[in-house]
């Protein structure tokens, strides 16, 4: 579904295949993709993902519903039924975040990338370390390079480079 603000518009909880060929199609960089799969969302209703993000006028990020994997990025796994600021983030820094099924990425102005949430697939950026993040971390391996486009689809992460490098776990 897609989220429309006054000024704008968040996407949220965009699935797999979609996400995989705006992010392509936005770096131009088929050939350079890298992609771990894509696994089609779940098809009862009571299995799919809840807890949007928001994303303020001044890149504050808010979170709010299903946080049981830690996708809301609040802390101890949780449900809020109202929208609570993300504090781990940098504050008035975030200009793109993203939820997936059960975790989320963010991105700051000077293009370094957060995720947090469920890493059962690695989707956070962090191989071998299948636990869930409650709060945002930063993805240390991008650190160098400036990310300027991410997307979050069932069980993956997609991360577009200024160079136009798409990078994805």
């Amino acid at each position: 579904y897609i989220v429309y603000l006054e000024e704008g518009f968040l996407f949220s909880g965009l699935w797999g295949a979609v996400c995989v060929f705006l992010s392509c199609l936005v770096a131009g960089a088929w050939a350079q993709s890298e992609f771990a799969g894509y696994a089609p969302p779940p098809e009862k209703e009571a299995d799919r993902p809840a807890g949007p993000l928001i994303l303020s006028e001044v890149g504050d990020v808010y979170s709010f519903g299903d946080g049981s994997t830690g996708q809301l990025g609040l802390g101890p796994a949780s449900l809020m039924t109202t929208p609570h600021i993300i504090d781990q983030l940098p504050h008035s820094k975030i200009y793109m975040a993203n939820a997936g099924y059960a975790h989320a990425v963010a991105v700051t102005e000077t293009g370094e990338i957060y995720t947090w949430g469920n890493n059962a697939f690695g989707q956070l950026g962090f191989r071998n370390i299948s636990i869930d993040f409650t709060i945002p971390s930063q993805v240390h391996q991008l650190e160098n390079t400036r990310i300027v486009y991410v997307c979050a689809g069932f069980a993956h992460t997609l991360a577009v480079t200024d160079a136009g490098v798409v990078y994805g776990r």
